[in-house]
């Protein structure tokens, strides 16, 4: 397991060898990390890992857990 400091070359190889559909939301939860919106390291980490996977149980849980983390950490347009 990478580092923190370590988490942009991490991100580069597993966008590199996810599945083109799933780059995109291994950027997502890079960039919500790297504006501090996800504290925890652990759970960026674990997101991109699955995201990057080719099995589809766990690709189906992937997709769970970037909604989860889209929803809680994603800032929302103000409606006033």
């Amino acid at each position: 397991m990478p580092g923190a400091k370590n988490l942009k070359d991490f991100v580069k190889v597993m966008v590199a060898s996810a599945k083109p559909e799933y780059r995109g939301k291994i950027q997502d939860v890079n960039r919500l990390w790297e504006q501090r919106k996800i504290p925890n390291y652990r759970t960026a980490y674990n997101a991109i890992l699955d995201l990057a996977s080719y099995k589809k149980n766990v690709l189906q849980k992937a997709e769970k857990t970037h909604k989860e983390l889209m929803d809680k950490y994603e800032e929302k347009p103000s409606i006033t």
